[in-house]
């Protein structure tokens, strides 16, 4: 008899059973937010949905890249659970902003409505070009180490937006989104350090 070693192919039953998860959320979502949109935002609304969409997008290209080159189950399970969560607002946001006006100002410049404006490199949390290439190229313990601290930075430069946007937003339904953001993000954060720990790596606890 021959002995023949199966290769799994696809996704796990947990990436599955979040995807369920999340196009359920998502659905009742849309619907929400489609019904409570509006069309009189102030520069904070503005700014932190463009600003946020921007960081959420990066945040969602570093786990692909990570799910394309490691191996470390759990850190592809929070990378699967990051695009989900990511994707959601970044369409959650697009659906309250459709028909805001186009924004003012430098398109090459973040954060303005912060006060702190600054290139788009410089905001917080977010992972530069040398850093994303080394994303591509690294593999094993390098790899899981250098994801994790990258997106433990990018999180907590996102809750940082988030907790701003909250104090200077006009949008009742986009506050509560950004505060589902910090919530989860949150979560992803001390999902992340939890695996460091156990890896023997040290745990990220600001940027």
């Amino acid at each position: 008899m021959n002995n023949r070693t199966v290769v799994r192919v696809g996704p796990s039953w947990l990436q599955v059973t979040l995807m369920i998860v999340a196009a359920a959320f998502f659905g009742v979502a849309v619907t929400y937010y489609a019904d409570h949109r509006t069309t009189d935002p102030n520069a904070a609304d503005i700014g932190f949905v463009n600003d946020m969409t921007l960081h959420h997008s990066q945040a969602r290209t570093m786990s692909f890249l990570y799910n394309r080159n490691g191996t470390a189950t759990t850190l592809q399970s929070t990378a699967v659970e990051i695009v989900q969560a990511q994707s959601g607002d970044i369409r959650l946001m697009q659906l309250m902003s459709n028909d805001w006006p186009t924004p003012s100002g430098d398109s090459d410049t973040v954060m303005a409505w912060m006060d702190m404006k600054r290139p788009v490199q410089q905001m917080p949390g977010f992972a530069n070009d040398a850093s994303l290439r080394q994303l591509d190229t690294l593999r094993g313990r390098p790899l899981d180490d250098l994801f994790t601290t990258l997106m433990i930075h990018h999180h907590f430069g996102g809750i940082d937006m988030a907790n701003e946007y909250r104090k200077r937003g006009d949008i009742d339904q986009l506050k509560d989104l950004a505060g589902a953001m910090i919530k989860q993000q949150t979560k992803e954060v001390a999902e992340l350090n939890q695996w460091r720990a156990s890896a023997g790596l040290s745990t990220l606890t600001t940027l």
